[in-house]
C-alpha cells in the first residue's frame, strides 16, 4: 500500500484527502497550487523550467504561461510566508 502522506519538513500533503498543512496548520490551496507543491515536494532539489512546470501543473484546456506559474509560486509563498520560502526557490 502506497504511503498517503507526503511530508517534507513542516509541510504535509495528504494524498488521499488532498489536505495540506504547514507546521500543523491547515492550508487551503487551489488545484494548481496543490499540484505545484506536490510536484516540488516529490522532486525536492530538482530545478524545473517554467515550461516543465506548465506541462505538469496545468490541464490542456487551461491558460498556461510563465506568468501563471509565477503567480502560483507567489500565492504559495503568500499563503505561508516563511515556511513556503524554504521550499520554493526561483532560479533566474
Amino acid at each position: 500500500m502506497a504511503e498517503s502522506i507526503l511530508a517534507v519538513g513542516q509541510v504535509s500533503l495528504d494524498m488521499t484527502t488532498r489536505a495540506v498543512t504547514f507546521d500543523g496548520q491547515p492550508l487551503a490551496l487551489a488545484a494548481n497550487e496543490y499540484a505545484l507543491l506536490e510536484l516540488l515536494l516529490r522532486n525536492r532539489g530538482k530545478v524545473f523550467s517554467y515550461n516543465e512546470l506548465m506541462d505538469r501543473i496545468f490541464k490542456a484546456d487551461e491558460d498556461a504561461s510563465e506568468e501563471a506559474v509565477r503567480q502560483r509560486i507567489t500565492r504559495l509563498r503568500k499563503k505561508n510566508r516563511q515556511r513556503a520560502k524554504d521550499i520554493l526557490h526561483s532560479h533566474n
